[in-house]
């Protein structure tokens, strides 16, 4: 099925939770809208349900205009943050729910049942109530209750805000397995960037009820639209900066406080504007013996002020006489022995920075 949200708007008096909202998912697509409490996505996700109503917009499946279709009517399974079980009932019994109030037939009831317990690997669980079942173990009893309606769309509102790191790297693995043998329109909401881009083909990021930017995560993460996606998705360094000089159709040399960068935009810019550059802490490359630079790089020198651990690399913070505190990731296999107050030097690639407007 496929989604397509045009031009929703949802006002609540003076605030617009939803502004403009342009967006079409694919049919059997898993798409992330991500973002900030407060920046719509939930009331998105709620208007695409049937359980909020647009100010203006339209909202259509595939060519069906279901703006003003009822919930039960669109054909939607939803699976919320608390997930919404019934305490006194059964896993059994939970799933059944709907497809009684929907009067399908004993027979009918009984293999949907078996088929949605053996997609969400629930066999050995179906009689106990959701108070004897752990948080991973409840979150699949509410996507199964979801699934045995067949819907069409699946909503996933924040589904493993609940539960602990562990168990959401595993149920992240769960939910891709699952979609993939259902291959079921799925919009899934969350704030985290770090599900989002492991788990999602195409992400949508908002910011107050606007969209910002859909791409795929490789996309959004090397070729973020603004300063506000590079620092949001994922970790970056934000630096302001003139331009110097064009030095080719789309190279420039920029004045920053860490010295004079080189970079590539598509973009066109003004000799003396001034831009955000946008470097990634990986992007740094230590510069020694065993790391010389290369001919392209450029090579910044700052001081070590802070070392942190990470286990598989080291975090540095570097500062230099008019710089901002920089963040570097330097992988532990450089045998390089870092010490608080040393002078470093790191090669730059031009292709690795982005380059921004300064936003208004």
């Amino acid at each position: 099925m496929k989604v397509i949200f045009d031009k929703i708007d949802k006002h609540y008096g003076e605030v617009k939770a939803v502004d403009r909202m342009a967006l079409e998912i694919a049919d059997g697509e898993l798409h992330f809208l991500l973002g900030s409490s407060g920046c719509g996505k939930t009331t998105a996700l709620r208007i695409l349900a049937g359980l909020e109503t647009p100010t203006g917009g339209k909202i259509f499946f595939n060519s069906t205009d279901v703006t003003n279709y009822r919930a039960v009517d669109r054909r939607v399974g939803m699976v919320f943050q608390n997930y919404a079980l019934w305490p006194h009932m059964t896993v059994y019994k939970n799933i059944e729910y709907g497809l009684k109030v929907r009067k399908e037939n004993k027979h009918n009831i009984e293999a949907k049942i078996k088929e949605v317990l053996e997609l969400t690997r629930l066999e050995a669980f179906v009689d106990r109530l959701p108070g004897q079942l752990s948080g991973g173990q409840q979150q699949r009893v509410a996507l199964a209750r979801a699934f045995a309606l067949t819907p069409s769309v699946l909503l996933l509102d924040e589904p493993l805000s609940n539960l602990d790191a562990k168990l959401r790297r595993e149920m992240r693995d769960n939910l891709l397995d699952i979609h993939q043998r259902t291959n079921i329109t799925t919009l899934y909401v969350t704030h985290d960037q770090e599900e989002a881009l492991t788990m999602g083909k195409k992400i949508t990021v908002m910011q107050a009820g606007r969209v910002l930017q859909t791409a795929t995560p490789r996309e959004l993460y090397n070729r973020p639209a603004s300063p506000y996606l590079a620092n949001f998705i994922g970790e970056t360094n934000l630096i302001t900066g003139q331009v110097l000089e064009q030095q080719a159709t789309d190279n420039y040399l920029v004045a920053t406080p860490i010295g004079k960068l080189r970079c590539r935009s598509a973009d066109s810019f003004a000799v003396n504007e001034q831009v955000s550059l946008s470097i990634r802490p990986e992007n740094f490359k230590l510069v020694d013996g065993n790391h010389p630079q290369t001919q392209q790089d450029m090579v910044v020198s700052m001081e070590l002020k802070q070392l942190n651990y990470l286990g598989a690399s080291e975090q540095l913070l570097l500062v230099s006489a008019s710089a901002p505190e920089i963040v570097i990731k330097a992988n532990l296999n450089d045998q390089h022995e870092f010490s608080v107050g040393e002078q470093l030097e790191f090669a730059i690639t031009p292709a690795s920075v982005q380059m921004f407007r300064v936003d208004p």
